[in-house]
């Protein structure tokens, strides 16, 4: 049978290896998401890149802006899918930096 505080430290153990877990699992859910979105945002860009480039009547010979002027609705999908990525994946790396920033004050607290 074990002392009070031989059960109080093996619970804190416990918590300690539950804890490291669940970072654990926190951080590589967020770096897979900016991947995932990283290369959503490379595959679009690239689809956009080698999209067929039709020049209408209206379009003059430096109008490279206009690449959708005959199908509007496809540029304003792969922009905002591309926009959406870049979105996604700046917020999670911002969310990421946060997190550090205050584990790291809090590590130095605790430890003080």
């Amino acid at each position: 049978m074990r002392t009070p505080e031989e059960q109080l430290t093996e619970l804190h153990r416990r918590m300690d290896v539950i804890r490291q877990k669940r970072i654990r699992r926190a951080r590589i859910l967020s770096v897979s998401a900016v991947a995932v979105c990283f290369v959503l945002a490379v595959l679009f860009a690239a689809a956009v890149a080698r999209a067929p480039i039709q020049a209408s009547e209206t379009m003059s010979a430096g109008a490279t802006a206009s690449i959708f002027a005959d199908h509007a609705a496809l540029g304003f999908v792969a922009v905002a899918v591309i926009a959406f990525c870049l979105g996604a994946m700046v917020t999670v790396l911002c969310d990421r930096l946060r997190n550090a920033a205050e584990g790291g004050d809090k590590r130095d607290a605790e430890r003080h």
